[in-house]
């Protein structure tokens, strides 16, 4: 997951504080703990997986753009 608004987001604030947080996903609530990605690789393939989700959407060059790539977070089941 990752920012397009940049790290002083609300939400990307506090999840970075309390890593540890749950997501609900069709019903099911998961615990799971945020992590910054661990490698360049990852980096991208997420960039990979939003351009690929959002073509053609505003937000789209801002999910990508080099600034908010760091926020860029790994979503580890606990």
């Amino acid at each position: 997951m990752r920012t397009y608004l940049g790290p002083t987001t609300r939400w990307y604030r506090e999840v970075a504080a309390h890593p540890e947080c749950v997501v609900e996903l069709d019903g099911d609530r998961l615990s799971v703990r945020a992590v910054p990605a661990p490698d360049p690789g990852r980096i991208a393939a997420a960039s990979a997986g939003y351009l690929a989700k959002y073509v053609g959407h505003r937000a789209a060059a801002a999910m990508v753009a080099e600034g908010n790539l760091p926020t860029t977070l790994e979503l580890v089941p606990r």
